[in-house]
């Protein structure tokens, strides 16, 4: 069973007929199973590349965040102005979703991945707006962007030499569209965010798409994936992870660009938290270690 539906969504600063997409896999009206919301990253890197996550649990609800995909675009960012947008216009974004399909008073689960994750820590965060949630998985998340930044410094530092003072260097100039800088790239994103050949795979190539075509993206995050100057640059999550109270999974790939440091302080700080990392995989673990993936995941959510 399947469907697809529209919710609407009315927040100060965004036009009135502003609306989040969303599709759900399994059944909604059996209450006996929990439903399972999944955050996607980015910012706005739409659905698509976590759908295989559906083979995860049932009933499943994937959607795009307002700004991408199928949900309301064309907004202000058009101008240069993205200024309505907040992490907390998304929080309240997923707590419109979830009452718009009557799950307020209903156990549920909820996973994001990387900003998805930045996304749900900090949802989850509230016991008020998130006094139904059962388990929370963070997946291949950060915990603060200055956190992140550190993070990105530990990993370029694995790199070639040769790449590393390229990079540097296109960074610096900030000539982001240099033949050069582009290859140097290449190095890190297949050695560190994607292991799967071709690159990008097909299942992950939407939202690199997504990512590359946005201009909210660049707003929001900045203008290039290893400067986050955007209007997230100060975004943390540090200060309210104790408020977590719910078992939470937390897993990342043994070999991507987030390292371990960029996400201790989920396990410093919340306080029922476990860490899985899978070996051999970068940052789409749910590709690159599929079976173990979903193995580790279904027995967090099922226990």
């Amino acid at each position: 069973m399947e469907f697809e539906g529209r919710a609407p969504f009315a927040v100060d600063g965004l036009p009135p007929s502003c609306e989040t997409w969303y599709k759900v896999f399994g059944d909604l009206k059996d209450i006996s199973k929990v439903p399972l919301f999944v955050l996607h990253g980015g910012p706005q890197a739409g659905h698509e590349y976590l759908l295989s996550l559906r083979d995860l649990h049932e009933p499943i609800i994937f959607y795009d965040q307002v700004g991408c995909g199928k949900s309301t675009t064309g907004l202000p960012e058009q101008t240069g102005d993205g200024s309505w947008w907040t992490s907390q216009l998304h929080c309240k974004e997923l707590s419109n979703l979830i009452a718009h399909l009557g799950l307020e008073h209903r156990p549920i689960d909820v996973i994001g991945h990387s900003w998805g994750g930045m996304l749900a820590s900090e949802w989850a965060s509230d016991r008020v707006r998130a006094k139904n949630l059962r388990r929370l998985v963070l997946y291949s998340s950060l915990a603060s962007i200055e956190g992140h930044v550190k993070g990105l410094e530990e990993t370029r530092a694995l790199l070639p030499q040769d790449v590393q003072s390229t990079i540097e260097r296109g960074l610096k100039d900030q000539d982001f569209e240099s033949p050069e800088l582009k290859d140097a790239m290449d190095v890190f994103l297949t050695g560190y965010v994607s292991l799967s050949q071709p690159f990008p795979c097909d299942e992950v190539k939407p939202a690199f798409v997504n990512l590359a075509t946005s201009k909210l993206h660049k707003i929001v995050w900045g203008p290039h994936f290893l400067v986050p100057s955007g209007l997230i640059r100060s975004w943390t999550s540090i200060p309210f992870l104790h408020q977590i109270q719910v078992p939470t999974l937390m897993t990342r790939g043994s070999v991507e660009y987030i390292p371990d440091s960029a996400m201790q302080p989920f396990f410093d700080l919340i306080p029922k938290i476990k860490w899985i990392t899978f070996e051999n995989a970068a940052h789409f673990s749910h590709i690159e270690q599929r079976e173990k993936f979903l193995t580790e995941v279904r027995h967090f959510l099922a226990d």
